[in-house]
């Protein structure tokens, strides 16, 4: 019992002492998007940050592709020190129901750590649509023989789950267009290409919607950031109970010791606190919105078995 008690007394030591130390060298952050979206210039803003507070480089490395598969992977099988960390949004754990016999339980092998900002998506349409809120939405899809067109970023996204939902909770059918990314599709919906598109607000505010090309139906969420007009209806104003909040977060390798996400917490906190961070990330179109690591970690799972829900119930499928 002795040399039990001793041996994790030198384990804790080891911990607290790695701890301590850290971050002792540069720190590896990927992001699952490609460079110049808003999850890659949100992860600079914020590493930027966090390399200043901690005195070492923070490298922001992009690897797209596999859905975000890819970069979760990569992560999930670092060592885990701290030293190679996820930064995504809230897309990549729908894929845990997307692709079932992928190489990766997300919730079992990345922990959150933090999470940085919380966005809603919006609901918009081309602004000669006859329609201008969601009840006239919903009533123009019910009285037309073909479901209406709805574009997004892509398939499996948090916006393709959104038109789902809606559709789900309105009794209606929409019919989903995935393009090649928030702009192209912001673009079709411009152009009259489809009626309707779910969003990010950057894709299309305040550019397109001031230009006069398109109009807002609604927000996802009942948050109503700051930097968006308090004129648009959340969904739930509009008679559908639905609220989803686009996030982006800091998940770390399973088993980083809890000094480590500790330390990493209370600098992702110190980051957000800045207001030049703050004014950089709403100049981009996000709100900074700080979740501790507990917090965090039950918001990722309550949204697991939300989104799961609603892929089995509408059928969503990506290829494997």
């Amino acid at each position: 019992m002795r040399v039990l008690f001793a041996f994790l007394v030198l384990a804790l030591s080891a911990v607290a002492a790695q701890a301590e130390a850290y971050p002792s060298r540069a720190i590896r952050v990927i992001v699952p998007q490609p460079p110049g979206g808003v999850v890659d210039v949100s992860a600079r803003i914020v590493g930027e940050k966090l390399g200043s507070i901690f005195g070492r480089q923070v490298v922001i490395e992009s690897r797209p592709g596999g859905y975000g598969m890819l970069a979760a992977s990569v992560v999930a099988k670092a060592p885990a020190d701290g030293y190679t960390l996820l930064f995504c949004s809230g897309d990549v754990i729908t894929l845990a129901s997307l692709k079932p016999h992928a190489d990766l339980d997300f919730g079992a092998r990345l922990l959150p750590v933090a999470m940085v900002n919380g966005n809603p998506l919006v609901v918009a349409a081309n602004a000669n649509a006859p329609f201008s809120d969601m009840k006239q939405m919903v009533e123009a899809a019910k009285a037309s023989a073909h479901p209406l067109a709805y574009g997004t970023p892509g398939r499996g996204s948090l916006n393709d789950v959104l038109g789902r939902w809606i559709a789900i909770e309105a009794h209606i059918q929409l019919q989903h267009i995935p393009y090649q990314g928030g702009a192209q599709a912001a673009v079709g919906v411009a152009a009259g290409e489809i009626p309707l598109g779910i969003f990010s607000p950057p894709a299309v505010y305040p550019a397109l919607v001031e230009a006069g090309k398109v109009k807002i139906l609604a927000i996802s969420s009942k948050i109503r950031p700051r930097y968006l007009p308090s004129s648009w209806p959340t969904l739930i104003e509009s008679g559908l109970p639905i609220d989803m909040l686009g996030w982006q977060g800091l998940f770390a390798p399973a088993g980083t010791p809890g000094p480590i996400v500790s330390r990493l917490d209370q600098a992702v906190r110190q980051a957000l606190q800045d207001e030049t961070i703050a004014k950089r990330m709403q100049a981009f179109g996000t709100a900074p919105q700080y979740v501790p690591p507990t917090a965090f970690a039950q918001r990722v799972r309550a949204d697991a078995e939300r989104y799961a829900q609603i892929i089995r119930q509408s059928g969503i499928e990506i290829e494997q």
